[in-house]
């Protein structure tokens, strides 16, 4: 319950951060800021992510709603999420490079391969820094808190492309 409850305060959160964004892909007036700015110009999204939110690989897709605000779901080896990320940066057209703070609700495998254990739901916030060039290609690096197992610092990496709307 808590988890819903967590989830519905994101999505209203991302409102009130969308609201103030000046830089949105639905304003017509800002068409050479938008070309200009990355994050905006190609919106949409897929990666392979190395650790992680599933604690082994798994692959996602996101997509930008503004040029400060990113959704992002996936499936991996032992698990699924989806969450939020917040780019402090992203309304700079000139910055490639872009640190990030986010919050992802994931649900993990947590057993054997061989039989025993459960899905556990947890949470996964992750503080990192993305790269991403104009042509598409994008590289990210975080560490992260997550509540899985007994270690509660983690990091994962993620190579990806990005795609025009």
């Amino acid at each position: 319950m808590k988890y819903t409850l967590l989830f519905i305060l994101f999505i209203c959160t991302s409102n009130i951060i969308k609201a103030q964004d000046t830089l949105s892909t639905r304003s017509g007036e800002n068409k050479y800021m938008i070309k200009s700015n990355p994050r905006l110009y190609k919106p949409f999204g897929i990666n392979i992510n190395i650790l992680g939110q599933t604690m082994v690989s798994s692959v996602s897709v996101n997509y930008f709603l503004t040029s400060s605000l990113d959704v992002e779901a996936g499936v991996g080896l032992i698990g699924t999420f989806g969450g939020i990320k917040y780019y402090f940066d992203g309304s700079n057209k000139d910055k490639n490079w872009t640190p990030y703070l986010g919050v992802y609700l994931t649900r993990v495998f947590s057993g054997t391969i061989w039989g025993g254990g459960d899905f556990k739901n947890s949470i996964y916030t992750p503080l990192g820094i993305q790269f991403q060039k104009k042509k598409g290609r994008t590289f990210s690096a975080e560490i992260a808190y997550t509540n899985i197992g007994v270690l509660h610092v983690w990091g994962g990496l993620k190579i990806g492309y990005r795609f025009y709307k």
